[in-house]
């Protein structure tokens, strides 16, 4: 088996490679030409170069997986509202096409409990929970939304 996964150099990403090259599973990752590789040092991962924003760059990233592992998302604070749609749901958004053309077997999105209603403590909120439109007050969070509801339509 072979997973593709993005937000490799992050510290989530980073940590679903490990455990699946410990697995001994085949991984790919797809990695910005700038970002910093050293993380995957002494790790057998094939290492991709591009964007998620760039269809054709995940295309050939993906090619040969089975599972797709999207992680990848821009998370840090004060991101114009417009860089968080492009990243968050374009990058999600061309994920998924390319799962559709390629006829991945599985895609696993990551998203945040964010986007989701708030619990209690007794019952937390899950992805049953009704939407909190109230908790949108950020860039990162509409996003993240946008993303998940994208991920849920293509899953019906």
């Amino acid at each position: 088996m072979k997973v593709f996964v993005t937000g490799a150099t992050g510290l989530l990403g980073n940590n679903i490679i490990r455990e699946l090259v410990s697995r001994n599973i085949e991984v790919q990752v797809l990695i910005h030409k700038n970002s910093n590789s050293v993380c995957f040092e002494n790790l057998p991962v094939v290492i991709k170069y591009g964007n998620i924003c760039d269809y054709d760059s995940i295309l050939d990233a993906a090619k040969g997986c089975e599972i797709i592992i999207h992680s990848a998302a821009l998370t840090k604070m004060n991101a114009a509202n417009e860089t968080y749609q492009k990243v968050n749901v374009e990058g999600t958004r061309n994920i998924l096409n390319v799962a559709e053309s390629l006829k991945i077997k599985r895609l696993i999105y990551v998203s945040t409990s964010n986007v989701f209603g708030p619990g209690s403590k007794e019952n937390p909120g899950n992805e049953l929970s009704p939407y909190a439109f109230s908790n949108f007050n950020s860039g990162y969070i509409k996003s993240k939304f946008d993303a998940q509801q994208l991920v849920n339509l293509r899953n019906n």
